[in-house]
């Protein structure tokens, strides 16, 4: 998850780790000056990137493995 973080530009990392803060999406709009429906589709990105980034690494070390 830190190498993901560490990964990606900075407003997303911010938006990122106010979420895993547990910051609503409300607050992280007046944090950042970004509308909530703004925040909201960012947030849905960063998870579906996140979601791809472990399937992947899972797949790579599945494949390690089985070799």
């Amino acid at each position: 998850m830190r190498a993901f973080i560490s990964q990606i530009d900075e407003l997303n990392r911010a938006l990122i780790l106010l979420y895993l803060e547990g910051h609503s999406q409300e607050e992280m709009a007046e944090i950042t000056g970004l509308t909530v429906t703004n925040v909201a589709t960012k947030i849905s990105r960063i998870k579906d990137m996140l979601r791809r980034a472990f399937a992947a690494a899972a797949l790579q070390e599945n494949d390690h493995g089985t070799r």
